[in-house]
């Protein structure tokens, strides 16, 4: 689980969480809603700890390693594809060869020559991806861009049955697509608070 307890987020002045409590569960896929990226980015960052909140605390289990794909920030742009991939494989216990990565992430043989940093932008929301199948963090935390729908969706099912998987997004109709497609829940943080949004009313 992630757990907020009375937590208060802000971005400048503005309050983007106000006294939430809410629970993040394990096994289940969880999908952000909210106008302006920026408001669920400031949530993401602070579930990620790289941002404190204003008032309240974040926790989960003891020990868990939470993941920040929230953007590129932590792709390392001068490298390769193919470099980058097989670093992963070399530092990880979980992965055996790149090639069954870049199967898996959908990668083609001729962008695997090219860096990271000119790379296209779906590339690079895929590439996001690939830590997780190299370290297994218990929290997963993705934000837009997302690479297209059947690999995000793909990747969540195999991946949430024992993390919690939170995704974000301001397109509403892509919420519910994703959810859909993984049994997961839409929650708008347009009150201040989560509140579920059924897939029906989408």
């Amino acid at each position: 689980m992630l757990q907020l307890n009375h937590v208060t987020v802000t971005r400048g002045e503005r309050e983007v969480l106000s006294d939430c409590t809410f629970q993040f569960q394990e096994g289940k896929a969880y999908v952000i809603v909210s106008e302006d990226a920026d408001d669920h980015k400031a949530f993401l960052k602070c579930a990620c700890r790289e941002k404190a909140t204003r008032r309240g605390e974040i926790i989960t289990w003891d020990g868990s390693v939470i993941y920040n794909g929230v953007d590129d920030m932590y792709l390392p742009r001068f490298l390769t594809i193919r470099e980058y991939l097989e670093d992963l494989v070399e530092v990880s216990e979980h992965l055996t060869t790149a090639g069954a990565l870049i199967k898996r992430l959908g990668i083609e043989e001729k962008e695997l020559g090219v860096t990271i940093g000119k790379s296209a932008e779906k590339t690079r929301a895929a590439l996001r991806l690939a830590p997780v199948y190299a370290t297994e963090p218990y929290v997963v935390i993705l934000g837009e861009p997302f690479p297209d729908d059947d690999l995000l969706c793909t990747f969540i099912n195999e991946q949430k049955e024992d993390k919690v998987i939170i995704t974000a997004t301001t397109d509403l109709k892509k919420a519910g697509r994703i959810a859909d497609l993984t049994g997961g829940e839409v929650l708008s943080m347009e009150s201040g608070d989560f509140k579920t949004i059924l897939i029906g009313e989408i």
